[in-house]
């Protein structure tokens, strides 16, 4: 990565900023640097001092770098934005396998290295503060290495292992290569990525001769080729699901909301940037649509994700790790589900435990208080197996009991004419519409190797496409990791035992609802 800089402390950048009556954005700190003349115009030799191959051969003033700094922030803002010009990678391949080799074009391979130089051009402009942040922040990405069909690597020689570990848990974990239970591995796979891995790809690209990468990799390359980790902007980018935190099911309904424009338009209104380190999260009244909630979320709450220390991984649930705005909505929905769900919750397997949060384990009480609170005044649809032959979908009336919170009333199912949830996402209306699914708790995976250490029992998946041949399966462990699977393996044995719909057609506007 390019030598750190500290723009906001370079007293000509702080006169420029003043100068010129402009915010010190991370655009301006970065021209300013490459600017080393002073003449206000980047130059081809400037620019390749400073790191970027990618600029092109002609001088740039501080408004075409902008231009081209708000370009590549919006493709890497949201998760279609970043999977825009390598989507074919991951929209097809069923038969392939999980993870499996690529050919990355030249106009790919010259996107992708365009992104990386921005990035590492951003990283350098961050504090130390800050830079501890972006570093926790991408070593999830690491992270994406349990999805391999081959995760074996050895844990390095040097790896201090925590205090609490006498020597024969460590001869254990190391004739294993064992790393379950070693939180900061990934980290610690972060900078050797940074050190080796990524000199070698940018090598390869500037002189377009990267012809082979896995998708696996690529994922990586992307995760960490975008810069809206830490700073919200109201988009739903890619996220890791936090270890400890069971809201599998929010996070694929969340990844469902943000992938309609109107959706988008909605979530990004409800993040509120307090300027002080804390967020709000702007909800509505579920029972009450056309009045507002406010849910305030401290810079301790948005951090409490980022820790790797061995003992606290245990102490502590986690959130999502990876775009800000998703913790953000996941800290505000829990706050709300805290307020309205009955003390005794019940799902549909097991009673709440005394640590669980509101927000952990699925249940159709969860998805429509975050539907309603998201002001849609449509039904969630839940439809799924009742028996070996049957498809049902599950209806009911819900209300607001004397203290305040969640009554539910069920009614006869409603039947369906059709023996395979297949059939009703291909026919029923929801063809290439987005939709959550889960997987029967039974399942351990295995019925394809290729793909069980992809789909898991008790879990929800979102599912981003439902074309002809194949279906676009999204795991929130990884949501820049979209998989094929075939119609067979969706409809194999009641692999996915329900999906959920949540229309997006009728909305009260938060504008038109009273503080």
């Amino acid at each position: 990565m390019v030598d750190k800089i500290n723009g906001n402390n370079n007293p000509f950048i702080q006169q420029q900023a003043i100068k010129q009556n402009r915010t010190n954005t991370a655009a301006d700190s970065i021209f300013d640097v490459m600017d080393k003349d002073h003449n206000q115009t980047v130059d081809t030799g400037e620019a390749k001092a400073f790191g970027f191959t990618t600029l092109g051969d002609k001088p740039l003033t501080r408004e075409q770098f902008s231009q081209k700094y708000s370009i590549f922030q919006e493709k890497t803002n949201t998760l279609n934005g970043i999977l825009e010009g390598f989507g074919d990678i991951f929209y097809s391949g069923a038969e392939k396998g999980l993870v499996h080799d690529v050919e990355l074009s030249n106009a790919q391979q010259k996107e992708l290295l365009s992104r990386i130089e921005m990035t590492e051009a951003y990283s350098s402009t961050l504090d130390d503060e800050k830079e501890s942040e972006w570093i926790k922040s991408k070593s999830a990405i690491m992270g994406l290495s349990c999805f391999s069909e081959d995760d074996t690597k050895e844990i390095p020689e040097n790896y201090k292992f925590p205090e609490n570990f006498d020597a024969e848990k460590i001869k254990e974990y190391k004739a294993k290569n064992k790393r379950g239970g070693l939180w900061d591995y990934d980290h610690l796979q972060y900078k050797e990525f940074i050190n080796n891995d990524l000199i070698v790809i940018k090598d390869k690209l500037k002189s377009g001769n990267l012809d082979k990468i896995s998708n696996e990799d690529l994922v990586r390359l992307l995760e960490f080729a975008k810069v809206n980790d830490l700073e919200s902007d109201g988009k739903i980018g890619s996220f890791h699901q936090g270890s400890g935190v069971g809201d599998c099911w929010f996070l694929s309904m969340l990844n469902n909301y943000s992938s309609t424009p109107d959706g988008e338009k909605n979530i990004e209104e409800r993040i509120k940037n307090n300027n002080d380190g804390t967020y709000s999260v702007i909800l509505q009244n579920p029972f009450e649509q056309t009045k507002k909630e406010e849910y305030k979320i401290s810079k301790t709450e948005l951090s409490n994700w980022g820790t790797f220390s061995y003992e606290d991984a245990f102490k502590s649930k986690r959130f999502s790790s990876g775009d800000i705005d998703v913790r953000i909505m996941e800290i505000g929905m829990n706050k709300m589900l805290e307020k309205y769900l009955p003390p005794a919750f019940f799902d549909e397997r097991e009673k709440r435990s005394e640590d669980e949060l509101p927000i952990e384990g699925s249940g159709i009480h969860k998805q429509f208080l975050v539907h309603r609170a998201l002001g849609y005044t449509d039904k969630v649809r839940q439809i799924g197996f009742r028996d070996e032959n049957s498809i049902q979908e599950c209806d009911y009336n819900f209300s607001q009991g004397n203290d305040g919170r969640l009554e539910i009333e069920w009614k006869p199912n409603i039947q369906h004419n059709c023996t395979t949830l297949l059939e009703i996402i291909k026919n029923f209306g929801f063809k290439d519409n987005e939709l959550t699914a889960d997987i029967d708790d039974g399942y351990t995976g295995g019925r394809n190797e290729r793909e069980n250490h992809y789909l898991i029992g008790h879990h929800s998946y979102n599912i981003m496409k439902t074309g002809n041949n194949e279906i676009v399966v999204n795991n929130p462990h990884a949501s820049v990791f979209p998989h094929v699977i075939s119609n067979d393996t969706f409809t194999n044995n009641g692999l996915f035992d329900g999906i959920m719909i949540y229309p997006q057609q009728h909305r009260i506007p938060l504008s038109e609802c009273d503080d």
